[in-house]
């Protein structure tokens, strides 16, 4: 079961969107253009005014934001979700010496989104507060070279990673 922490803040913008949001607070100087009375029928009603006042600067939270970077990143701790908050990331088990999803033997007669919920009680436990995404697979592959065996991969959201513990399991990470 791919089990995703999606991001938590929106990724850093990209050098065209502040050049846009640049853009847009130069252009909101403007309230208008100066049109040539004659064509305002100056005096009207709604008719626009000569704007008064300092010219609108970008606000200080788009040039500056917020730090990312938390102390779960400083200190490299893979096994918290507190880190890498713009990114998507992974929950990896150990399992033979090999990192792995976390996953389980398909029973016969069992669906998969059946066995995605049994793996995840079986390597997560109840802490980690999770939704399995739909009732097919999201991935599926041959395991072994010579074809026999299938992986069918189910998908899983951490629905709150405020209030979710750390997976039961020994040995994991978030990649």
């Amino acid at each position: 079961t791919a089990v995703e922490r999606t991001p938590v803040v929106m990724p850093d913008p990209e050098d065209w969107e502040l050049e846009m949001w640049e853009l847009q607070a130069r252009l909101e100087e403007f309230e208008g253009f100066d049109y040539p009375p004659s064509v305002l029928n100056a005096g009207a009603r709604g008719a626009p005014k000569e704007r008064s006042g300092p010219p609108k600067n970008i606000p200080e939270e788009i040039l500056a934001l917020a730090n990312r970077e938390t102390d779960a990143d400083r200190a490299d701790d893979r096994q918290s979700l507190e880190r890498r908050l713009a990114d998507s990331l992974y929950l990896l088990v150990k399992s033979g010496g090999a990192w792995t999803l976390p996953g389980v033997a398909l029973d016969e007669e069992e669906s998969v989104r059946d066995a995605a919920l049994r793996a995840l009680d079986e390597h997560c436990g109840d802490d980690l507060y999770t939704y399995v995404l739909g009732a097919a697979p999201v991935g599926v592959w041959d395991a072994d070279a010579d074809g026999y065996r299938r992986e069918f991969v189910a998908k899983a959201i951490v629905v709150d990673p405020y209030a979710s513990g750390p997976p039961a399991c020994a040995d994991y990470v978030w990649a």
